[in-house]
């Protein structure tokens, strides 16, 4: 063999082995690289206690304040609905007696409840589902413990119908009950009055609150008794403000 035979062999076998070399340390460096991105992987995949206990208590928390929220926006309602329901017998018993072209009595048969009657051809006053034949009634009963609740601690409206008593008509408290003591009469023409006095109006304020309950609670309703307009009111940061 000669020699120029020689080196081409020998240099052929250097260039096998760098080859070989290159493979091999490129075939690794990728095992290597998939090996840390898998392990990059799970460790981004799960949470350690520590973040899952945090992220609870943040949730409870959360939760927390919104049950207190949404007790309160329901204790607002429940008084709002009781007041409505004062607005909407007095304003009912208002056009009944207006519409049937009769009397229609208004009293304060305990301190939750205000019953209508209406005046029948005999001239007693009688249930006004009875006398329409309907199950129809402008009385009312107030709900979730609701009552007429002395207005002294809060004033008076803006109207400026009385405040000294639960409930005040021409300056002075009504005392509810049964037999009640005092009686008001929607005359045919729309104007409220007292039964003893048919020819003059009078005005009133009804307050309505929860005993034991929140100031932000109470509410009031007023009468003008020579046009019938009836206003509604909550107390609001110290005062009396109107309700929409």
């Amino acid at each position: 063999m000669s020699v120029y035979n020689l080196l081409y062999l020998r240099m052929m076998s250097m260039a096998r082995g760098k080859l070989i070399n290159r493979f091999s340390f490129s075939v690794n460096r990728g095992v290597v690289r998939k090996s840390v991105h898998v392990s990059g992987v799970r460790r981004q995949a799960g949470f350690s206690l520590v973040e899952l206990v945090i992220v609870l208590a943040i949730i409870a928390i959360i939760a927390g304040f919104a049950i207190i929220g949404i007790a309160s926006t329901l204790a607002g309602m429940r008084a709002n609905k009781a007041m409505y329901q004062v607005v909407e017998s007095m304003r009912d018993a208002r056009m009944l007696a207006m519409s049937q072209q009769r009397r229609v009595s208004m009293q304060f048969t305990a301190n939750n409840a205000v019953t209508v009657l209406i005046r029948n051809d005999a001239g007693v006053f009688t249930s006004v589902s009875d006398f329409l034949s309907l199950a129809y009634d402008p009385s009312t009963i107030l709900e979730n413990g609701h009552q007429f609740m002395n207005g002294n601690s809060y004033g008076d409206t803006t109207d400026g119908f009385g405040y000294e008593g639960a409930i005040v008509f021409s300056g002075s408290p009504v005392n509810p009950g049964d037999p009640p003591d005092r009686t008001f009469i929607f005359t045919e023409d729309g104007y409220l009055t007292e039964d003893f006095d048919l020819h003059q109006p009078i005005n009133g304020t009804i307050f309505i609150g929860l005993p034991g309950g929140e100031e932000r609670l109470m509410r009031a309703v007023t009468i003008l008794g020579a046009t019938g307009r009836i206003r509604s009111y909550q107390w609001r940061n110290n005062g009396w403000q109107l309700s929409r």
